[in-house]
């Protein structure tokens, strides 16, 4: 190949172009102190910063979740305490008026007292976060009005079954909506399933199992009491919603514990049916069906 002038002078302008270009590429990076300021410098850096982003913006989401956290149990506490102090003044009341020296309007200015005891007692119980949400309302409500039997009867009648039939299928439909069972598409993801479905069930049954077994329980009705405390059913549900509501839980651990929660509770029938076979007891049509 013959070297010629023009081709010298195309090579030289072109050295003098790349050496400009990297002066100017360093002249803006003193200048704005950043290395790079688009994914196509540098490829493998922007997706390292990219990934740093995100596990700064989780960081930082589960600092709020625990700071929220932290919120509530000290409004929970400051209740408690004045719960507290509430039953002692209302213990001494009692002991003030069983004395037996007291007059009627003595006792009945008593009687005024442990009334107002009980409003603050359900005011307490009614305690809003900074959010307006009941921290234990909802419990204690339930605690006060479970001895008004005909109370609680009609609660059931005309609210309860509204409940059971409309807004329970809606949670399960809920709950199946944010459940991605598709996004566990390794083997390493269905591997896990099985073992936080296998700790679950071995972690229910066999300590109740030995539990019964030193009880004076016979092997039979061993086995059917771990098969029903292996149940999860609402209640694991309503936990598992919570915690990734509050970003404890990821989304692939969310699935696998809904998997495992009704796996486990569809499980319970066709475990009982021939547990209490086994065991000679008569299965209740109910249980059959």
């Amino acid at each position: 190949m013959r070297v010629t002038q023009s081709l010298e002078q195309t090579q030289f302008l072109a050295a003098i172009n790349s050496l400009e270009s990297g002066i100017n590429q360093t002249q803006s990076q003193m200048s704005s102190g950043l290395q790079f300021t688009t994914a196509s410098q540098n490829p493998t850096a922007a997706g390292s910063v990219n990934n740093y982003e995100q596990a700064l913006a989780q960081s930082q989401q589960y600092g709020t979740n625990a700071t929220s956290a932290q919120t509530n149990l000290n409004t929970e506490d400051n209740a408690l305490t004045q719960v507290q102090s509430q039953l002692q003044s209302l213990r001494s009341l009692a002991l003030e008026a069983n004395s037996g020296i007291l007059t009627n309007s003595n006792l009945s200015a008593i009687a005024t007292q442990a009334v107002q005891i009980q409003n603050s007692l359900l005011s307490l119980a009614n305690t809003t976060n900074g959010n307006g949400e009941y921290i234990f309302g909802g419990f204690a409500a339930g605690l006060l009005f479970h001895r008004h039997r005909d109370f609680v009867e009609a609660w059931r009648n005309q609210v309860g079954q509204f409940v059971l039939v409309f807004f329970l299928p809606v949670f399960f439909t809920y709950t199946g909506l944010r459940t991605n069972v598709l996004g566990l598409v390794s083997l390493s993801d269905w591997t896990w399933c099985s073992v936080i479905f296998a700790a679950a069930v071995l972690g229910k049954i066999v300590p109740v199992y030995a539990a019964a077994r030193l009880s004076g329980f016979g092997r039979d009705e061993s086995a059917v009491m771990g098969a029903l405390m292996n149940t999860r059913a609402l209640m694991e549900l309503i936990v598992l919603n919570i915690g990734f509501d509050l970003g404890l839980i990821p989304n692939k651990v969310f699935t696998m514990l809904v998997i495992m929660a009704v796996l486990t509770t569809l499980m319970a029938g066709p475990l009982l049916k021939r547990l209490l076979a086994n065991s000679g007891y008569p299965i209740p049509v109910g249980v059959e069906a």
